[in-house]
């Protein structure tokens, strides 16, 4: 196929990939309605580089996946680098134009994982005021010095990981902390950064998780950058935010010294129990349930409405044993998860149609428009159905004519309900117990 070097699209993967080279809920009594009430100082200029941000993830393990190669090592990440699930590959900003602004500040932090507030708003491609910004940033990030990191439940499925990176944060900010300079002036750029010798010694971190070398080097690598042994967070402390947001910076100060303690205590206690899984087996029913209540967390039961919700949006359909099955198959810290909880947490990502779960909205107006008028005609199924009768039903409902790609309409279709013979019947359809009733089979 030839190819126009000259198209706005050529531009847009030299931007990408031709730059410079890759060197939780126990929260204040602060709500971020308050946080964002208090009137900002006018923050300075950015004290993130010159330089064009970088927009590469995983490059190495995406192009594997592509060719077909995910499984060979890779020295310098872990085993999560290796899965195609996270190698992301190269962002453009042509493709970060067509998200939503919530998406694209998620997936800004999502590629980057710590970023300045300065760059976040400058990547944004769409006009957002600076309170809907922090809202956002709230909502998926935490401050780590002054600039916002990714929250760890966004980047890790393993309870122990999250923990981990909790820890490794509040160890950068610990060992950062003395070179923020103080928020009333009188600090030159050069108290912004710290010395070489500061920072936080990889082995000590290896050796507080027990975590494979491979896989502390990955995490430390998203978040850091070594300098004489010592690994300090990859960007320096944003003096001019902290000194414009004060409530924000007292509000995660006191945050997250409260989490330092609590990861602490789930760091000993996960690896302990890592380090000796037979021990939870041998303590009969009484330990059993201990384990249970360590384990069941409000982060635990976050991650699982995530979790639940991604699986809804990548597979379709799925019945309350599926979603169950999908948890465990994570690890076993859900297995401690009882089904009612785990049906309240779905009950705040999901919908229940039938015998099964499904995604509330796709964020497309069309989109949703179409879908929600297909989950209603299939509701009303009493035997499978064509798909020309389905979408005939679906074009007198909406009194309009079905102009979705034959694709699309097959995507949706695929979704919501599984093909017999030609004929679609819908995968949360309570088969009738009567006499010309023919129970369906259970979907896997």
């Amino acid at each position: 196929t030839f190819y126009d070097a000259e198209t706005p699209e050529a531009l847009d993967i030299i931007r990408t990939l031709c730059s410079t080279p890759v060197a939780s809920d126990d929260e204040d009594d602060k709500t971020e309605k308050d946080l964002l009430a208090e009137p900002s100082a006018p923050a300075s200029a950015s004290p993130s580089s010159s330089q064009d941000i970088l927009f590469v993830s995983n490059t190495r393990s995406y192009l594997r996946a592509l060719c077909g190669h995910a499984s060979e090592k890779n020295n310098g990440g872990g085993s999560a680098s290796q899965n195609p699930a996270h190698a992301t590959g190269p962002l453009g900003y042509g493709a970060l134009a067509k998200l939503s602004p919530d998406q694209q500040v998620f997936t800004i932090l999502r590629h980057r994982h710590v970023e300045s507030f300065a760059t976040i708003q400058r990547l944004v491609t769409v006009p957002i005021a600076e309170s809907e910004l922090l809202r956002l940033l709230l909502q998926y990030a935490v401050l780590v010095l002054g600039n916002w990191a990714i929250k760890s439940m966004y980047v890790y499925d393993d309870m122990y990981e999250i923990s981990c990176r909790d820890l490794l944060l509040a160890l950068l900010i610990r060992s950062g902390a003395a070179f923020v300079p103080p928020s009333q002036g009188g600090a030159g750029s050069d108290a912004c950064t710290p010395p070489a010798s500061a920072g936080l010694p990889k082995e000590a971190f290896r050796s507080a998780t027990r975590l494979s070398l491979d896989r502390v080097s990955h995490m430390l690598q998203e978040v850091a950058v070594c300098s004489s042994s010592a690994w300090r967070l990859k960007l320096p402390p944003d003096a001019a935010f902290l000194a414009a947001h004060p409530a924000i910076q007292r509000h995660f100060d006191q945050w997250w010294k409260q989490r330092l303690q609590q990861v602490v205590k789930e760091v000993h206690q996960r690896r302990d129990a890592r380090a000796n899984p037979q021990g939870s087996l041998t303590g009969g029913e009484e330990g059993k349930t201990k384990d249970a209540s360590v384990a069941v967390s409000p982060a635990l039961l976050q991650l699982a409405g995530r979790l639940c919700s991604s699986a809804l949006k990548t597979q379709g359909a799925l019945t309350f044993q599926q979603l169950r099955e999908t948890l465990n198959s994570k690890n076993n810290d859900f297995l401690a998860v009882a089904d009612r909880d785990l049906e309240r947490v779905l009950q705040t990502v999901a919908i229940q149609v039938g015998t099964v779960w499904l995604a509330p909205k796709v964020g497309n107006a069309q989109m949703d428009l179409y879908r929600d008028c297909l989950i209603e005609v299939l509701k009303k199924q009493t035997q499978p159905q064509s798909k020309a009768a389905i979408v005939q039903e679906m074009s007198q409902a909406l009194n309009r004519r079905i102009d979705l790609p034959d694709f699309t309409l097959r995507k949706l279709l695929r979704e919501l309900a599984v093909n017999e013979s030609g004929f679609w019947s819908f995968k949360g359809r309570v088969p009738e117990s009567g006499d010309g009733d023919v129970p369906l089979p259970p979907v896997f």
